[in-house]
């Protein structure tokens, strides 16, 4: 289970990155959205353990 945390975080990480370089939101929300995506999965994965 831990592989499909890493690469579910990574996915997330790179949808963020992508969402900044494009610009295509506003930047609070450009910033929040990945970081509570991050967080979610931090969370689901801590659970999983």
């Amino acid at each position: 289970m831990p592989i499909r945390c890493i690469d579910a975080w990574k996915s997330a990480h790179v949808a963020g990155q992508r969402a900044r370089q494009l610009q295509t939101m506003p930047v609070d929300q450009t910033q929040k959205m990945p970081v509570s995506e991050l967080t979610g999965i931090d969370r689901y994965c801590n659970k999983r353990g």
